[in-house]
């Protein structure tokens, strides 16, 4: 199967905070993998391609999160847990 992402992907877990600008709460994922072009989590919540996100970035060798705004591009349902791609 031929690659066809854009830029190298590392494979690194790190604690992931999420929220949406209207949202009453806050969830948590574990990144599975982050490159220049999006991320990948794991999430029990059902996000929609196009749904804006706040992110909260916590990697063990920064001190506090780093905030990003991004935007579903799509996901991939898995039994009882949906993959989202930003």
């Amino acid at each position: 199967m031929q690659e066809r992402r854009q830029y190298f992907r590392v494979e690194d877990d790190f604690r992931l905070k999420i929220w949406t600008d209207k949202s009453l709460y806050e969830v948590y994922s574990i990144c599975k993998n982050i490159s220049l072009g999006g991320l990948c989590f794991p999430a029990l919540q059902r996000f929609e391609p196009k749904m804006c996100l706040n992110l909260g970035l916590d990697f063990p060798e920064f001190k506090g999160q780093i905030p990003v705004k991004s935007e579903v591009i799509w996901l991939k349902e898995i039994d009882d847990i949906n993959t989202v791609i930003m």
